[in-house]
């Protein structure tokens, strides 16, 4: 596993939050129906990814200064030796 993603697009960290909510209830006499907590978990993830790309949009929407891409440069560059 090389790829990377959010914490928010990963169907596993939901999972565990809507598994720790449903404890929660369950402690306090309030259990999720069966089958609910994979169908939470999975609009969960779903619902974050939007929102997250809405901010990401509106964020670019009223920055005021470019993005720069900066050359590639392989880490320690610096201290590698030089011709």
């Amino acid at each position: 596993m090389t790829e990377t993603k959010p914490w928010y697009a990963s169907k596993t960290v939901w999972a565990s939050l809507v598994a720790v909510l449903g404890g929660i209830l369950s402690f306090f006499g309030l259990p999720l129906p069966a089958g609910t907590e994979a169908i939470l978990a999975e609009r969960f993830a779903e619902l974050a990814t939007v929102v997250a790309g809405l901010f990401a949009l509106y964020g670019r929407l009223t920055a005021h200064k470019r993005i720069k891409v900066l050359p590639q440069q392989p880490p320690f560059a610096d201290f590698l030796p030089g011709d």
